[in-house]
């Protein structure tokens, strides 16, 4: 999470910014638009930093024995 974790932190959290901005067009699908890209891209950035390392731990895919899965 030190050095991986900082960049998708960083990006998430600009992309998320750069949708909310949809929320203040006149535009209703626009707005809904801005509204669920935010939260599916939140719901990503907590997925990844949580459950993708914990995937990881189970499986192990870079062991080179097949015996450690």
């Amino acid at each position: 999470h030190s050095t991986v974790g900082v960049a998708i932190l960083n990006t998430s959290i600009t992309i998320v910014f750069g949708f909310s901005i949809l929320v203040f067009s006149n535009f209703i699908p626009t707005i809904y638009f801005g509204i669920f890209t935010g939260l599916a891209m939140l719901f990503a950035m907590v997925s990844v930093l949580t459950l993708l390392p914990a995937l990881m731990l189970l499986t192990k895919p870079f062991s080179n024995n097949l015996t450690d899965v």
